[in-house]
């Protein structure tokens, strides 16, 4: 599962965050407002890797930010990262899309991401305006994780054996 068929890559996510009423998915929403912002992280962390950890990763970065900044945050954080700007962001139009994947859900990468993700949320530094999405395949399932803001995320779940 290499990164690098964006155009199908896009659309599976889509569809998969799209499906309604279909037996092979389970869908639910996880609310962890309660928690505090520093145990939230390594909550969300911990879940995923609960699932697998032998598994290869995309991340889709939803952003609303200009691709320089993305750049940018790559660079001085993650030089050795592969990322992909599949869209730009165009102007309160539409989000843009970035890829990364990977063979590993790499925990400094995840805990960054997510930090700046939650610090846009509550007005402090660093912070990036994005929305984070997460795939993988473990045997016989698909599985998304949609994280929204620091408030919760989405489970999508599934089964590829229905």
């Amino acid at each position: 599962m290499k990164c690098t068929d964006y155009e199908n890559i896009n659309d599976t996510f889509c569809q998969i965050l799209k499906k309604r009423g279909d037996k092979s998915i389970v869908k639910g929403r996880i609310d962890i407002e309660h928690i505090a912002l520093t145990k939230k992280t390594e909550f969300i962390y911990n879940i995923i890797t609960s699932f697998s950890t032998e598994s290869e990763y995309i991340y889709r970065i939803l952003f609303w930010e200009k691709d320089e900044i993305l750049k940018v945050f790559f660079k001085q954080y993650f030089s050795e990262i592969e990322y992909t700007i599949y869209q730009s962001y165009q102007s309160k139009q539409k989000p843009g899309i970035c890829f990364v994947g990977g063979d590993e859900l790499s925990k400094s990468f995840f805990n960054l991401l997510i930090t700046n993700h939650f610090n846009y949320e509550l007005a402090k530094n660093p912070s990036l305006n994005i929305r984070i999405q997460i795939f993988f395949r473990i045997i016989g399932f698909n599985i998304v994780f949609d994280i929204y803001d620091d408030r919760g995320f989405y489970l999508v779940w599934i089964s590829l054996n229905s």
